[in-house]
């Protein structure tokens, strides 16, 4: 079981993000008006859900916390944008205003931030106060 307590970690819960992004953009097609709105939405409140829950990885039992702030860290950058980007490829007005969508990703990178930030920080501060959580 230890040699799979590795695979635990933000990656795998990112990948299983990225997969859910990848069914609701494909469930658009054709594109609709409310299948759009649904993305845009999913967009910024997908982000902040899922950046939150990736902080849930510190409390699955053996799993190594070495380096898992920082694989935490870049799992969020790259599944946030892998997320982001699939999500906003399902979008289609079949108009100009499809120049606007990656205005879409502004938005869901700063929702991301809303979540990650306060994380990362209440993070430090349990870990360096040595209220680690449980092994």
């Amino acid at each position: 079981m230890k040699r799979f307590a590795f695979l635990l970690g933000p990656e795998l819960l990112w990948l299983l993000f990225f997969l859910l992004s990848c069914w609701l953009a494909s469930r658009n097609t054709p594109p609709t008006l409310a299948g759009n709105t649904f993305l845009e939405r999913a967009c910024i409140i997908g982000a902040v859900v899922a950046v939150a829950l990736t902080f849930t990885v510190f409390f699955v039992p053996g799993v190594h916390r070495g380096w898992l702030l920082g694989r935490l860290i870049i799992a969020v950058m790259i599944g946030v944008n892998a997320c982001l980007f699939k999500l906003i490829d399902g979008i289609d007005y079949g108009s100009s205003r499809n120049s606007g969508l990656l205005g879409i990703w502004v938005y869901g990178i700063l929702a991301g931030g809303v979540a990650f930030v306060p994380g990362i920080i209440t993070t430090l501060v349990l870990l360096s106060r040595g209220m680690a959580p449980p092994k």
